[in-house]
């Protein structure tokens, strides 16, 4: 058995990345958001495993965008408006899922033009 245990957050989120089995090896500890965010974005069914609290609105966002399917598992309250629009420019299925109230008349406008259908939730 090989020793992980110098192993930093980048190079733990790597690891994980390409052999997901080695996930009981490692310190989940080391891990920053942004390196849980890559490693799900590889390896989605390691979601239980790693500390997901640790992730910010921005990594989320960035996380559903490539892996919708875990939509129900993530905290969305923690994005911010800017957040929001950047995810549902990729997916807007979750339009009525996200605190829209977040959205300024910038973030706004930058959805509707990346998302036009969506114009009509915005023109009442």
């Amino acid at each position: 058995m090989s020793d992980y245990s110098d192993l930093g957050g980048i190079e733990i989120s790597n690891l994980l990345g390409e052999q997901p089995e080695l996930i009981d090896q490692v310190d989940i500890d080391e891990m920053s958001g942004w390196d849980i965010s890559w490693v799900l974005q590889k390896q989605p069914q390691l979601i239980n495993q790693v500390g997901i609290g640790k992730m910010g609105g921005l990594q989320i966002s960035r996380l559903l965008e490539g892996q919708p399917q875990l939509f129900d598992q993530l905290d969305t309250t923690k994005m911010d408006g800017y957040e929001i629009s950047l995810l549902l420019e990729e997916q807007p299925q979750f339009f009525d899922q996200l605190d829209i109230s977040k959205l300024d008349g910038e973030d706004i406008s930058y959805l509707v033009e990346e998302q036009p259908q969506l114009a009509k939730h915005f023109n009442k």
